[in-house]
């Protein structure tokens, strides 16, 4: 299907049907939109975080977004749009805060739940994907005294990330590309909390790290997973 033709659908879809139905078609747009120009945009190096949300919206395949911060904050501009979007298209948002922060959690459930609605409204049948199977908060005991790091995996087992620079924020103004090692250090920590508390989470036997900006392995730095 051409751009064109998928620009028609969408708009004789939502004059027949009104506007609240593209918002949630939203999903099945940027999935024909996916993949296109996406590695250049994550080659980026630094990045702001409306820069952030046209990557987590062009990632193609993308199974899981997993957060590691001080808290959560409710996203906007781009970036909400790309939660919506990935939402609608079945993508995990697993969020890992220090358990001081347990009292906010009913809170940033509420985020994630309007923009859940978005996602799938209401009637329009049954949605694909219940809540719970696109979000998930894991409380750790330790103080996150940091900035906030986000990781995209996709293709079950190839990731990249971003740590951005404003300390104790659930969503930084600014974000920097994580190098390979750094990469494969943090997320191995994130990893083993979430196995931990949650069955299912993939165990690949070996993690691809995706580093746009390196020429060899094509950009793809492999590394053994370790054991939980």
């Amino acid at each position: 299907m051409s751009d064109d033709s998928i620009i028609i659908e969408v708009v004789r879809w939502g004059f027949y049907t009104g506007s609240v139905i593209i918002l949630g078609c939203l999903g099945w747009v940027v999935s024909h939109a996916r993949g296109f120009g996406s590695m250049g945009a994550q080659a980026l190096r630094h990045v702001t975080v409306d820069q952030l949300g046209a990557i987590e919206s062009g990632v193609g395949n993308l199974s899981e977004v997993l957060v590691l911060g001080d808290r959560i904050d409710n996203p906007s501009g781009l970036l909400r749009e790309a939660v919506i979007a990935n939402l609608a298209l079945g993508v995990r948002y697993t969020f890992i805060v220090s358990s001081a922060r347990q009292h906010d959690v009913d809170n940033w459930r509420k985020y994630f739940q309007a923009l859940y609605s978005v996602a799938f409204p209401s009637g329009f049948g049954d949605p694909q994907y219940s809540f719970s199977d696109l979000f998930d908060i894991h409380l750790i005991p330790q103080a996150i005294d940091d900035c906030p790091y986000v990781y995209y995996i996709y293709e079950h087992n190839k990731i990249f990330g971003y740590r951005g620079r404003q300390k104790n924020a659930g969503i930084a103004d600014v974000y920097d590309r994580l190098s390979a090692q750094t990469t494969y250090t943090t997320y191995n920590f994130v990893r083993k909390v979430i196995i931990r508390n949650r069955t299912g989470f993939p165990q690949p036997e070996e993690i691809s790290v995706v580093f746009p900006n390196r020429s060899e392995t094509n950009g793809v730095v492999r590394f053994p997973a370790r054991t939980a």
